[in-house]
């Protein structure tokens, strides 16, 4: 991915807050549960970036890519467009897009886990059964 200076610092600081959240999350629960709460996460910010990304030749939104890193307790979320930063940087009214949706997941996530992990519990007591 191409760096244009403090533009990607940027994008990334929007999520500083919540891979940090993850981070303690994920020392305090069943390594398994915690596995199973980041790949939905990342699957579903993965899709909300897809399909917030405007459309002209679907090259922008087709871009996107999903990378497992650190055991499955990361991804990596990237897009490899050049134009990406023209496009979340510019004039446009699509402008913003990429930090608008991590901003979206920031507010929304506590919620998403909560109900990973009660989904997981509720699971792991079926199967016991």
């Amino acid at each position: 991915m191409k760096q244009y200076g403090d533009r990607d610092a940027h994008i990334r600081s929007n999520v500083d807050e919540l891979n940090r959240y993850l981070q303690t999350l994920s020392a305090k629960m069943d390594p398994e549960c915690a596995k199973v709460v980041i790949r939905d996460m990342a699957h579903a910010i993965l899709a909300d970036l897809k399909l917030n990304s405007p459309v002209v030749t679907g090259n922008l939104r087709g871009n996107w890519n999903l990378t497992e890193i650190a055991n499955a307790m990361a991804y990596h979320i990237y897009n490899n467009t050049e134009y990406i930063f023209h496009v979340e940087y510019g004039q446009a009214a699509s402008a913003g897009f990429v930090r608008r949706t991590l901003e979206d997941w920031r507010l929304k996530a506590p919620e998403f886990i909560r109900s990973r992990i009660e989904a997981w519990i509720e699971k792991k007591r079926r199967e016991a059964q």
